[in-house]
């Protein structure tokens, strides 16, 4: 793993984890230890990474490339694509009073715009190839 791909995964993961505690429920941001409130923001935040990460791995042709470049290739896509869906409920929540179950629904209703979108680029590049 190098640099890129560790600060790429704090900055999709982690961080926006910390701050959707922090803004959402900040009782149990004060109640809790660093261990975890890390813990609980990579639960948060990792199954969207995992997702966009899964997605880029499935419809990535490996070309003559090497099994961890392409992982660490999905990680770091994974990881950019994953910053709009996280941190929209964020930006939301500081400009306006929202619920989580607001918030959810917000990065949800994103994260499906992007799984659209994304399969749609790859079918119109699949069906430009053939």
């Amino acid at each position: 793993m190098t640099w890129a791909t560790l600060i790429v995964i704090i900055i999709a993961t982690i961080a926006p984890g910390i701050m959707i505690f922090f803004l959402f429920n900040k009782e149990l941001f004060i109640q809790l230890d660093v261990f975890k409130i890390s813990l609980l923001s990579i639960a948060i935040t990792m199954p969207i990474w995992g997702i966009n990460s899964s997605i880029i791995y499935a419809i990535l042709e490996s070309e003559g490339e090497t099994e961890e470049e392409i992982l660490q290739f999905c990680a770091i896509l994974g990881g950019i694509l994953s910053i709009l869906p996280l941190y929209a409920p964020i930006l939301t929540k500081v400009f306006i009073d929202i619920s989580s179950k607001s918030g959810v629904l917000i990065a949800l209703i994103i994260e499906i715009i992007l799984i659209v979108l994304i399969s749609l680029f790859y079918n119109r590049n699949k069906k430009k190839s053939t």
